[in-house]
Formats: structure tokens, C-alpha cells, sequence
């Protein structure tokens, strides 16, 4: 199961530390079927707005990883079905709807610095 960083009883939740702990052992930014995604340090996410979609599965869509509001495929991939290729993250538990929100907020508060 996903490591959760959101505690629902108080309504705290750490989108950062949800990315790191899901989504960086696969998204090291060397493999195209990972769409070369460097996830290992999430502070880099801000370089994924306006970017288009790299991976093999998703870049003929033309989709942008994360728009200037922070809506885009890197958030609408957690989310079952996925727009293109598969929903992530891949291989084990999907994110709670708790934790998609999470994750979306900090997106969303990245993307509009």
C-alpha cells in the first residue's frame, strides 16, 4: 500500500512527500517509458509547467504535464482510467481520492508561483 501523507482527521496532507515516496522509484528521468520524469526531488516539479507529455504512451496526445493552474496529466494520471497509458502510480496501490487531492493542492501551489 502507498505510504499516505495525509492525515484526514485534521485535514493536513504533504503532496510533496506523496510524490517522493510513490512515484520517485520509477520517475528517475533516464527511462522513456517513464517519460524521462525525474521525480527523485520533487522541488524540480515547478520545470513540468508548460511541458508537453514525453512518455511513449501519452506525448502523440499533445498533453501538458502541468498547465500555469496546475491541472494537467501529471495529476489526471493518478486518477482511474488515465487519459493515455496507465494510471499511476503503476504496479502497486492507486492513491486514495484523499491523496490525489493532496497531491493536486501542492500541484496547484507549485504551478501558479
Amino acid at each position: 500500500m502507498p505510504s499516505s501523507a495525509v492525515d484526514v482527521g485534521n485535514g493536513a496532507c504533504d503532496g510533496r512527500a506523496l510524490v517522493l515516496v510513490n512515484c520517485s522509484g520509477c520517475h528517475d528521468g533516464v527511462s522513456e517509458t517513464t517519460g524521462f520524469l525525474d521525480l527523485t526531488s520533487p522541488d524540480s516539479i515547478a520545470v513540468l509547467v508548460g511541458k508537453p507529455a514525453a512518455g511513449p504512451r501519452c506525448a502523440a496526445g499533445g498533453a501538458v504535464l502541468i498547465n500555469a493552474d496546475g491541472t494537467g496529466l501529471f495529476v489526471d494520471k493518478l486518477r482511474a482510467p488515465a487519459p493515455c497509458g496507465d494510471q499511476m502510480p503503476q504496479g502497486t496501490f492507486p492513491l486514495t481520492a484523499e491523496e490525489i487531492a493532496c497531491v493536486e493542492q501542492w500541484v496547484a501551489a507549485v504551478a501558479q508561483r
